[in-house]
């Protein structure tokens, strides 16, 4: 059997969750002429948490994937799983380098570097992103606060997970060739991996907030909580798990901005942990999840979250910080989400025919997760 085939149908709440995360994101970009909250200048202050409800999400379905894998094939095809990510992950991402590297390079947009004050650093200072991407290593320049270009930092989650699905799919290979009872092996290093993860963000925290938020070893503590989930017992809380959940990742969205490093490490926890409950949780917030404009975001979320900082930028650039210009920020991402899901994504995710048979329909793709897809 291919690995193909060994997919779970697709369960419609979590692409409800990977909508409310990506609106989360989205209200975050959109910087208003007024503070919000006392706090700060974006729509959503503490927005940011989306990014970690995305690594929950991430972590869990990878998880499940490979499970899947492994259970029914004794196996798993690596090959076959980097080729999917591939596919999921690099055709949106090079058309927005693309975009990006044109209306920088032909003088529209101005390039400046995160953090500076100054307008223009210099059109080298665009191909940041390029070389990051590729490199899988964007999070760790602003780790080290090396410079990057303003509008294309949220990139830096795409790398924490790519570094992830590498790492957790050796680490996957070795314990199931080796281990009698790999599903309880890999539970306890996941475990042992969350808390040095969230030990070490507490450590550095107080001294170097940025290398606290965007280094590999920090900011995977979403992931690693998302592959615990998966790889415990079926777990299925109700209204009041859920309700719990879904309220701790709005209270961390309204009230912790970005700019108080000292509630760094609980936003983060409670956001990890709110989500694993919302994942968890039933009743009647299911209807909710299930949502179809929510759902519809979920699908879209990719592209959102791709085109959202830039254009944030863009528009604040040529038009400054309006309520105008909001409305349009908004307009933009979401036509060219729609865009980039029919025209290049949705290409992409089509099955290939089998060459030699006719096999019955597949139920749509259960996990391909997006930050990401951060």
């Amino acid at each position: 059997m291919s690995s193909s085939r060994c997919r779970e149908p697709r369960d419609l709440r979590l692409d409800g969750i990977r909508g409310i995360a990506v609106l989360l994101v989205l209200l975050y970009h959109t910087t208003t002429p007024n503070r919000i909250l006392g706090t700060d200048y974006p729509l959503l202050p503490g927005g940011w948490v989306g990014v970690d409800v995305f690594f929950v999400l991430s972590g869990y379905l990878i998880t499940r994937l490979l499970l899947v894998e492994l259970q029914a094939e004794g196996r798993i095809d690596a090959r076959a799983f980097f080729i999917r990510r591939v596919r999921r992950l690099m055709p949106a991402l090079v058309v927005l380098l693309v975009v990006w590297l044109l209306v920088t390079q032909t003088g529209l947009l101005t390039v400046q570097q995160l953090g500076s004050t100054y307008t223009d650093r210099g059109l080298g200072l665009a191909f940041v992103p390029v070389v990051g991407a590729f490199t899988l290593l964007y999070n760790w320049l602003l780790a080290f606060e090396l410079p990057t270009p303003m509008g294309m930092g949220h990139l830096w989650t795409l790398s924490v997970e790519e570094q992830f699905y590498l790492a957790w799919v050796t680490v996957f290979l070795v314990v199931a060739a080796k281990c009698a009872r790999p599903r309880l092996v890999l539970w306890w290093l996941v475990v042992a991996g969350s808390v040095g993860s969230l030990v070490l963000t507490a450590l550095e925290a107080g001294g170097s907030r940025d290398f606290a938020y965007f280094s590999s070893p920090t900011s995977g503590l979403g992931l690693l909580v998302g592959a615990a989930i998966a790889l415990s017992p079926p777990l299925r809380g109700g209204n009041l798990c859920a309700v719990t959940g879904l309220s701790t990742i709005v209270l961390c969205a309204l009230f912790v901005p970005d700019t108080a490093p000292d509630l760094l490490v609980l936003a983060v926890l409670a956001t990890c942990v709110g989500t694993a409950m919302l994942i968890c949780g039933g009743g009647w917030l299911d209807r909710v999840l299930t949502l179809s404009w929510l759902r519809y975001a979920g699908r879209r979320s990719y592209a959102m979250y791709l085109w959202s900082s830039p254009l944030a930028y863009a528009t604040a650039v040529w038009g400054g910080r309006t309520w105008a210009m909001d409305v349009v920020l908004l307009g933009s991402t979401l036509i060219l989400a729609e865009l980039s899901w029919r025209l290049v994504e949705r290409r992409f995710l089509a099955p290939r025919p089998l060459r030699h048979a006719t096999p019955p329909p597949q139920p749509p793709i259960a996990s391909e997760p997006i930050l990401v897809q951060t």
